[in-house]
């Protein structure tokens, strides 16, 4: 695909006038639950703790660290220990989070969670692509009815 040209999802070909209105409420429903979606899954929380249970972790949507909790008893650990229990808190809180968002993925697509890998940053993208292609393509087709109105070839 050309660099800065979105990828094309409707051809001018296919779409005729009377099915035109029925197209446009169609994609909006859908950018719209998109839309809902990708707020759903910005609002996700991954949480996890160590097998032993003496640190937890929370991270957000992108798997980034947003706290530690540290039981008392963690401090008694060897600094080796207390990392390992916070490097594994923090995978599971990750792990929690990536279930999280691929589960609203296939609920949305209605399809099994293990064929949508979460990438929140291309899915964004590619909603953009979806509505540049769309917005493209309508002009284009109503470019085309009102030259053929104007020529009165219906």
């Amino acid at each position: 695909m050309p660099e800065g040209k979105p990828m094309s999802y409707f051809q001018p070909d296919d779409l005729l006038p009377e099915n035109l209105e029925r197209m446009v409420r169609d994609s909006e429903e859908s950018l719209r639950r998109l839309a809902d979606m990708t707020d759903e899954l910005a609002s996700i929380t991954g949480k996890g703790a160590s097998r032993s249970g003496m640190v937890g972790a929370v991270v957000d949507n992108g798997g980034r660290l947003d706290r530690i909790e540290l039981e008392p008893r963690a401090m008694r650990l060897s600094s080796a220990e207390l990392s390992e229990e916070i490097v594994e808190a923090v995978r599971v809180a990750q792990d929690s989070a990536q279930r999280q968002g691929e589960e609203l993925l296939a609920q949305a697509m209605g399809g099994d969670a293990a064929r949508f890998p979460l990438d929140l940053d291309a899915l964004q993208r590619q909603t953009k692509d979806i509505q540049d292609s769309f917005t493209m393509t309508v002009e284009s087709s109503l470019s085309e009815i009102e030259r053929l109105t104007r020529r009165n070839d219906w």
